[in-house]
């Protein structure tokens, strides 16, 4: 296949082979296939229970586009990142080693209790974790949970109503001219977090520090 093309005649399929040998084996190809892709201890989760949830409706950025607005602001500052699955949390315990410093949840909104207790352990020893909106606000089945996130306590937050709501507000961005429009969740009340500012009262950027880590 070429460009969506079945590709069947005899001599073009030999000068294709040709020259991928040709790139595989000279020039910078070569040079990218003998390279060791480096390794900044970023994961980013894939949450599969929380793509069918989000299925069900959400007020919010959908996941693949909150996981690739993560991406840019980690290639911005030129770090390597690599993705994980629940799996490989619960079952594999990649949140156990050292060498993960970051864990990154784009728009997790479904988290199990294996799952949660994992993501808290890895703070508690020191490990940081990004969210976004709405992180653990249901199970790991995708329903709503009635009482405290999975996770409020590790972001130090209270949710002052059923969650699922949102509002757009114009934010004026410190040190600039700039104004956005942001969707912003104004159930979310702090705790022991602190607020980098607030927009009528809603917090923005929560910062919380459990056990070693935030």
């Amino acid at each position: 296949f070429e460009n969506n093309l079945v590709i069947d005649h005899p001599k073009l399929v030999g000068w294709t082979m040709d020259e991928i040998s040709k790139l595989k084996l000279s020039g910078t190809a070569k040079l990218i296939n003998n390279s060791q892709r480096l390794d900044d201890g970023v994961v980013i989760l894939y949450s599969e229970a929380s793509k069918r949830a989000e299925a069900c409706g959400t007020a919010f950025t959908k996941m693949q586009a909150s996981a690739l607005a993560f991406q840019e602001i980690l290639e911005d500052q030129g770090l390597q990142y690599n993705y994980i699955s629940t799996d490989s949390i619960v079952k594999d315990k990649v949140l156990d080693s050292k060498h993960i410093r970051l864990l990154i949840l784009p728009h997790t909104m479904a988290i199990g209790p294996a799952e949660a207790i994992a993501i808290r352990n890895f703070v508690n020893n020191g490990g940081t974790v990004w969210a976004d909106i709405e992180p653990g606000i249901r199970n790991g089945h995708g329903r709503y949970l009635k009482d405290l996130g999975m996770l409020d306590k590790v972001f130090g937050i209270s949710r002052s109503e059923a969650p699922g709501k949102s509002v757009n507000k114009q934010l004026k961005l410190p040190d600039t001219n700039g104004e956005l429009l942001f969707n912003l969740d104004p159930n979310v009340k702090l705790n022991t977090a602190t607020a980098s500012f607030t927009v009528d009262d809603i917090p923005i950027l929560i910062r919380n520090t459990y056990g070693k880590g935030q």
